[in-house]
C-alpha cells in the first residue's frame, strides 16, 4: 500500500471488465474456429489419406488440432 496508483487500475476496472473479458472470449473463440477449419479441412479432404490407404479420421484430426492450439497458446504467451 506504499505506492496506491499501482492499485488504480483495478479499482477503475481498466485491466478487468465484463467487456474485456468478452472480447478475449470472442478472441479465443475466433483463433479455435480458425484452427479448426484450417487443420479439419485441411486433413479430411478427400485427397488425404494413411500410407494403407485409409482415411485419416477423426482421432488424427483432432490430435493435430490439439497440436496446433498447443503452438498457438505458446506463441501467444512469448
Amino acid at each position: 500500500m506504499e505506492n496506491p496508483a499501482l492499485y488504480k487500475i483495478g479499482i477503475n476496472r481498466e485491466c478487468f471488465s465484463k467487456l474485456i473479458f468478452i472480447k478475449w472470449i470472442i478472441y479465443a473463440l475466433w483463433h479455435g474456429l480458425v484452427i479448426f477449419a484450417i487443420v479439419h479441412f485441411g486433413l479430411l479432404n478427400h485427397q488425404t489419406a494413411q500410407a494403407d490407404g485409409k482415411d485419416i479420421g477423426f482421432w488424427v484430426s483432432g490430435m493435430a488440432i490439439f497440436g496446433v492450439c498447443i503452438f498457438v497458446a505458446n506463441f501467444e504467451l512469448a
